[in-house]
């Protein structure tokens, strides 16, 4: 028997078996239903929905136990799929199902329900909701194996008639080749070879563009599915970047050109600087779009990927609005414009493009940054200040103390504000926001213009900003690549032991030297941050080390080290990757790979940037841990679906703290209230 009857007798039994059995795999499940939620009702999920509607968000462990059943249903639905070809009978379904009972038995009573919902209201009805998606999820997956096995079917068919026309006029064909063989022209294009979007170890879960296709997580079969295997080390796939940076950033337009056509009315020396001591004579559409609003002191929110030009997108427009008002009493300590961000290597970069802008004028930068606090208060000095950049810590103090004053503030930027609006720093930064007129934002003299610009933007974003601005006149400039994927960047994923780790970076580093091809080590602790920067040093490599457990007088300067060519390999925590400006770099490695989707995001956004050579930039991941699979799946299935980055949260102390009262529920630990002060400190260590 030859190949193709061989293959087609097996997908018409399959087939067959698939049609027989689904009737018997629904009783099955029908009957193991109605054993383990007898108490239930359609009616049940009104209350569900009622009380969804109401409260809006849901716990940590809510999400944990939907999340579960769905991965448990996955489990179901892949075991059905071995008994379509293995021909196991419906017994074998059912206790397979049946482990939905101990399933649901371990949240039985538990106080796993919505905020401020008692267990008895939620019981059911959120049992019922989650059975519902649960279903729903089956049957999905049922019907897409009957498709696939029809198409099979139908694949088979049509092959075994072509085989047959084609051993029929075989020789006919060939004979007339012979004759009429025509020449071949110089103009006839070559078929080229469609490229692949994610190229993987194991070939049968490469994929092109044309079959990228929208779906819901867990529905499509991934590269790293098979993960969690012991087996799987050494497995690797690839995100190859698909379209070159220029394509990116194609609705660039001259920045001449730009003002004739908005009407904007910048002053000649900034323009000057901005071509002369920043190398900048095009716009990128995110730059086009916020510079009017802004310079219009309308409250604005910049959202856009990394490496698109957000701090210029502000700083213009607002340094040419204090130009206009030169005139204006200026006061000692006391700013116009005031920039906060989380940390201090940010904080001296925007404050060093400040002055690069306002070079020629009469404008005064200055930085305040956090770990000589102490001695500033001891013995303060007063200047005039116009752009003051900070960090929110030093500078608390500072105006608590009444050393600086915020009465003069006509203009406040929180750079990369989802940071900013972490649990870390929202009770302070809501405090200190509360004393900026906001609603008077239109009134030269007295109102505060309010401009929040970040990569990522948490959930909670408009809840937080409503306790101190009316977030109805915030006008929002988003780009559409935000929350997705850099398609002009490779990322690699490799799977490996956390023992493999070193000599695999070693190895890498070693190439990248060898390239001349600047890079960046990434670290999701101090300690792991210090491990990398020694073991490097101690083989021969040349490594600078940048965390937020650093004292300050050690870090201070660090990662101008870096970005001045002194060291090509730059270790570091988050405290490297929100805002920097790391147009050097080339390579991002992951050494840790980072457990939300919002940290990769910025971490992938220290390449790849306007200003820089846009191609040729790699990500490498090393994936060693059941946590980092699970992140990393999530990104494989966006890159498969060409969809949004899933639960793009920033509010990374949020997540953790629930998770962390979740552990200590189901331990029957009591859980302590977790204030400003209290909890993991996320951002804290590296900020």
């Amino acid at each position: 028997m030859k190949t193709g009857e061989k293959m087609e007798e097996e997908t018409e039994t399959a087939f067959e078996r698939h049609q027989a059995i689904i009737p018997q795999v629904k009783e099955a499940y029908d009957e193991v239903i109605q054993q383990i939620f007898a108490d239930l009702s359609p009616s049940d999920l009104d209350v569900c929905a009622a009380i969804l509607e109401e409260k809006e968000d849901t716990c940590l462990d809510t999400e944990q136990m939907i999340n579960s059943t769905r991965r448990l249903m996955t489990k179901i639905v892949l075991d059905v799929n071995q008994c379509f070809f293995a021909g196991n009978d419906v017994k074998t379904k059912l206790t397979t199902l049946e482990m939905l009972k101990e399933q649901f038995a371990a949240h039985e009573g538990k106080d796993w329900n919505f905020n401020g919902v008692s267990p008895e209201e939620l019981t059911r009805p959120l049992r019922m909701h989650s059975l519902a998606l649960s279903i729903r999820f089956m049957e999905r997956q049922l019907k897409s194996q009957e498709k696939e096995l029809e198409r099979m079917l139908n694949l088979s068919v049509v092959l075994r008639v072509q085989s047959t026309s084609i051993r029929r006029t075989a020789s006919f064909a060939t004979a007339a080749a012979v004759k009429t063989k025509p020449k071949p022209t110089k103009d006839q294009p070559k078929k080229q070879k469609e490229q692949l979007l994610i190229s993987c170890r194991r070939s049968q879960f490469n994929l092109t563009q044309h079959e990228q296709e929208d779906a819901k997580f867990g529905s499509l079969t991934l590269a790293s599915k098979g993960w969690l295997h012991n087996k799987s080390k050494g497995d690797y796939f690839i995100l190859n970047a698909s379209v070159r940076g220029e394509q990116l950033h194609h609705e660039m337009q001259p920045v001449d050109g730009f003002l004739d056509s908005s009407g904007l009315q910048i002053h000649p020396q900034l323009l000057e600087n901005l071509r002369d001591e920043l190398g900048i004579k095009l716009l990128t559409g995110v730059q086009k779009q916020g510079m009017p609003i802004v310079h219009g002191k309308e409250h604005c929110l910049i959202a856009a990927e990394t490496g698109c030009g957000k701090t210029v997108t502000y700083l213009l427009p607002i340094l040419n609005k204090l130009l206009q008002r030169a005139g204006a009493d200026r006061k000692l300590n006391s700013p116009r414009t005031l920039i906060l961000t989380p940390g201090r290597e940010l904080a001296t970069q925007i404050a060093g493009v400040a002055e690069k802008l306002s070079q020629g004028t009469n404008l005064k930068v200055q930085s305040l940054l956090g770990g000589n606090t102490k001695q500033l208060m001891m013995s303060p000095q007063f200047e005039e200040v116009d752009v003051l950049v900070a960090t929110l810590g030093a500078l608390s103090k500072l105006v608590t103390t009444g050393i600086y004053r915020m009465e003069h503030v006509r203009h406040l930027v929180l750079d990369e504000a989802d940071t900013l609006l972490d649990d870390t720093f929202t009770d302070k930064l809501t405090y200190f926001l509360r004393r900026f007129p906001f609603h008077l934002v239109q009134k030269e003299e007295t109102g505060t213009q309010l401009v929040l610009a970040s990569a990522t933007m948490p959930t909670n974003t408009r809840e937080i900003l409503h306790k101190v601005i009316d977030v109805d006149t915030i006008r929002e400039v988003v780009s559409p690549h935000l929350h997705h994927l850099m398609p002009h960047v490779t990322q690699k994923f490799l799977r490996m032991s956390k023992a493999d780790r070193p000599a695999h970076l070693l190895t890498l580093v070693k190439q990248d030297l060898s390239k001349r091809r600047p890079l960046i080590v990434f670290s999701n602790k101090s300690t792991t941050s210090d491990y990398v920067s020694i073991f490097l040093n101690n083989s021969g490599v040349n490594c600078l080390n940048l965390n937020g457990d650093m004292l300050m007088k050690i870090r201070l300067g660090r990662f101008e080290q870096f970005q001045n060519g002194h060291c090509d390999v730059l270790s570091t925590t988050d405290v490297g990757s929100r805002g920097l400006d790391t147009t050097r770099a080339r390579h991002v490695l992951n050494f840790d790979f980072p457990l939300h989707v919002s940290d990769y995001i910025h971490r992938c956004g220290r390449i790849g940037r306007v200003g820089n050579n846009l191609d040729n930039a790699l990500v490498t991941n090393f994936i060693s841990s059941r946590r980092e699979i699970d992140v990393v799946q999530r990104i494989e299935h966006a890159a498969r679906t060409g969809g949004l980055l899933p639960n793009v949260n920033a509010n990374i102390r949020n997540i953790i703290n629930k998770r962390i009262m979740a552990e200590m529920k189901a331990a029957g630990v009591p859980v302590p209230v977790l204030g400003p002060a209290n909890g993991h400190q996320a951002h804290e260590e590296a900020f």
